[in-house]
């Protein structure tokens, strides 16, 4: 959705990417809660890949979204997530 924002009028497209970062976070757990098995616990992993959309957005989009962006915080913050997530246990 983010490649048709540049062909719309400049006072736009800011408004434009955040509604869009909203839906698809409001989205992703919708979706994967639809996908995932019924027997199965579910909320940590909807929880935790809600947030990586989130770290993932703001690393490839946050030039964008953002005035102040940095390239080296949005790297460190991206190894933290997936440093950190990858600790929390997740019932199978």
């Amino acid at each position: 959705m983010c490649g048709f924002v540049p062909n719309m009028e400049e006072g736009s497209r800011m408004m434009t990417y955040w509604i869009i970062f909203g839906l698809c976070l409001v989205l992703t757990p919708i979706y994967l809660n639809y996908q995932a098995q019924e027997d199965k616990p579910k909320l940590v992993h909807l929880l935790i890949s809600t947030a990586a959309f989130a770290v993932w957005a703001y690393v490839t989009k946050g030039d964008v979204l953002l005035e102040k962006f940095d390239v080296s915080v949005a790297s460190i913050v991206l190894v933290a997530f997936s440093l950190v997530s990858a600790m929390i246990p997740l019932k199978k």
